[in-house]
């Protein structure tokens, strides 16, 4: 009995002619892959800017020729929503930014119910984290705005005007907690301490950390280029750094028994 053919085994020659790909008719995809091309969503322009590799300075030094007229750089991206969006439009958004920024900081007041039987806690917690939390949770909205979609505000006056609102709103809600839950009979000096100091602490504030986001947006559009947000950053500890002192000293006071 003879044995069993032997079975060919792969070519040993290391010549490109004996690719797979090459032999057979050449390569043949795999068919789900013409599927799963037809559902691939293309990517929209305000995500392409996001990635694209223009702005990298070691492949792309400012020295270098332009971009291609095809490439999604930012400075058109942006030149070119500035084009398509009315004043109107930006009124619009502006306004809108300013009403929902006060109620979306609200999360930030919770820290402020919180009872705590240690003295220090306590002034951490009214000093440090609620202030933390309050002030960038209302300038948070138009921060977003700035970085993604700087080109909805027609001017720094609008960023002011929704960090003043915000503000303002804020400490309205913030007051009706204050007089009607946390302190059920509150003295008229208090009603008239919390719609008058407090409202210009909350309001204050916001806006001294809205100027530096103006900055930053007015740079922006000036050079047409990606927002530095972080050169805001400054502004805002300083918004902190009064309601955290003012929160500071009211607790401090209030344990000396100091009423007001």
């Amino acid at each position: 009995m003879s044995p069993p053919p032997r079975r060919k085994g792969p070519s040993k020659n290391p010549s490109v002619e004996h690719e797979p790909h090459l032999q057979g008719g050449g390569f043949q995809a795999d068919p789900s892959e013409a599927k799963v091309e037809k559902k691939i969503r293309p990517e929209r322009p305000d995500d392409q800017v996001d990635h694209n590799v223009w702005e990298e300075p070691t492949l792309f030094p400012e020295s270098q020729t332009s971009p291609p007229p095809d490439a999604a750089t930012y400075e058109r991206w942006l030149t070119g929503h500035m084009d398509r969006t009315s004043p109107g439009q930006r009124q619009w958004n502006t306004l809108l930014v300013a009403l929902a920024a006060g109620p979306f900081a609200l999360f930030g007041a919770m820290f402020n119910g919180v009872e705590l039987e240690h003295i220090f806690f306590t002034v951490l917690v009214v000093s440090v984290i609620g202030p933390t939390v309050e002030e960038t949770m209302k300038i948070a909205l138009a921060t977003w705005v700035v970085e993604k979609r700087p080109f909805r505000f027609g001017s720094g006056r609008h960023i002011l005007f929704c960090g003043a609102f915000s503000g303002f709103v804020f400490a309205a809600v913030e007051n009706f907690l204050y007089l009607n839950v946390y302190v059920p009979n509150p003295s008229e000096n208090l009603i008239l301490w919390r719609w008058t100091v407090c409202v210009a602490l909350h309001t204050g504030c916001s806006v001294l950390a809205s100027v530096g986001l103006a900055r930053v947006w007015k740079e922006s559009m000036e050079a047409r280029k990606r927002p530095q947000i972080g050169r805001a950053l400054p502004y805002l500890i300083m918004a902190i750094a009064i309601h955290g002192l003012y929160n500071g000293s009211a607790v401090l006071l209030a344990a000396f028994g100091v009423d007001f």
